[in-house]
């Protein structure tokens, strides 16, 4: 089976494969099979079409209730009916950042899914869960996914592949840090790296397309996944992140006004919008785009989030204007961090001892700071921030890291 997020059969083949000693003898039968795309494309069509998640819908729709413990029950159920795979410690803790929220004159909190317990850890473990799930049910035996070369879903999908028995073949935007970090945990667990110079999603997606054909021609069961995993069924993971976080707050009595979260592909945040209106979670979710211009991820996420909740058969809706968005503070674009991402992953780091990445955590972190200091924030304020992992990525950005913290 392939999971994909868009028609590849237009794009255009540039790419460039990368030259390390162990892909280099792969290189000729690669181009040679590219050529069978259009004539595979068909077959790989037909097994999309076999998958069982759409016959398997779930009857069950979430009550109309007051009570917060009926509907997350219902939730739950609808949720844990869904296939899984085991790769995470669940659950993630939640604590207070004691000195941070002095800082800032707030009541902070962490929810830490830095801490998923596999390959260094990060939100994508909870997307993997069930994507792979499905990849194992149709005896796939390797995994073709894409990114950045510093892209953390890259590195938890090799692991994960890994430790599942699967093969895995990553296509990445060479960029500004093809070195260390990920894209070294990358090669260690064992993944197939080809870095590309075009850094056009599409490019690589169709560079996707390509590799599959020519691995089906050998005799494989390729499974490939979109970017960031960012599809319904990897970013229900966030929805069933949400049943598990509302049973922490009421373990320690906390009833979060905001919850703060990186916002790129939109799966974590799509699954956090359609989880929260499943239970009806009176709480805020805000997002800082790393980047995405704001109107086009408020319509991106609200989309996909009707996208899960159309796939799990229950009523509730997101609407556009329920999805917030700052994008003030994505700077020269993806994977380039500003000064208040550097001051932010310096006070984190100085304060909390916690260590955020320059991609994702350390935006969304200057994005809170930068609230809390133009008191949009209003003082005392209680808030969660989700710490989506991506560390490793800090050291693919040594030389930037080390003029600046």
């Amino acid at each position: 089976m392939q999971l994909r997020g868009t028609d590849h059969g237009s794009q255009s083949n540039k790419f460039q494969k990368h030259q390390d000693p162990d892909a280099h003898a792969d290189s000729l039968s690669l181009a040679l099979c590219s050529i069978l795309s259009v004539t595979l494309k068909g077959l790989r069509v037909k097994m999309v079409s076999a998958a069982h998640y759409d016959v398997m819908r779930l009857r069950l729709r979430i009550p109309a209730t007051s009570d917060p413990l009926v509907r997350r029950a219902d939730a739950g159920r609808v949720l844990t009916a869904l296939p899984r795979q085991k790769l995470g410690f669940w659950p993630t803790r939640l604590h207070r950042l004691d000195r941070l929220s002095e800082e800032l004159s707030l009541d902070l909190w962490i929810k830490r899914d830095d801490e998923s317990g596999f390959a260094l850890g990060g939100n994508k473990v909870r997307k993997l869960e069930f994507l792979l799930a499905e990849a194992l049910r149709v005896g796939s035996d390797l995994v073709i996914t894409t990114g950045g070369s510093q892209s953390n879903h890259a590195r938890l999908t090799a692991a994960a592949a890994r430790k599942l028995g699967l093969d895995c073949h990553l296509v990445l935007d060479r960029g500004r840090h093809p070195h260390s970090g990920n894209l070294l945990l990358d090669r260690l667990f064992g993944a197939v790296v080809e870095l590309i110079d075009d850094p056009d999603p599409e490019v690589a997606a169709a560079r996707m397309e390509e590799v599959a054909a020519c691995r089906e021609a050998e005799g494989h069961r390729p499974f490939v996944i979109p970017r960031g995993g960012s599809i319904r069924e990897g970013a229900v993971g966030y929805a069933s992140m949400i049943v598990e976080l509302a049973a922490q707050l009421d373990e320690v009595d906390f009833s979060p006004e905001f919850l703060y979260v990186a916002t790129g592909s939109a799966g974590t945040h799509s699954g956090i919008m359609a989880g929260r209106a499943m239970l009806k979670l009176p709480v805020t979710v805000q997002g800082v785009s790393v980047s995405r211009p704001r109107e086009l991820q408020e319509v991106k996420v609200s989309q996909l989030s009707n996208h899960i909740l159309d796939w799990l058969d229950i009523e509730s809706r997101v609407a556009t204007d329920d999805v917030l968005v700052d994008d003030r503070f994505v700077g020269g674009g993806y994977g380039v961090p500003t000064e208040e991402v550097w001051e932010a992953i310096r006070l984190v780091a100085r304060l909390e001892g916690i260590v955020l990445d320059p991609v994702y955590t350390g935006k969304a972190m200057a994005g809170l700071i930068g609230h809390a200091r133009e008191r949009r924030l209003e003082c005392g304020a209680s808030v969660i921030f989700l710490h989506t992992g991506g560390s490793p990525a800090l050291f693919g950005y040594a030389l930037e890291a080390e003029a600046n913290v």
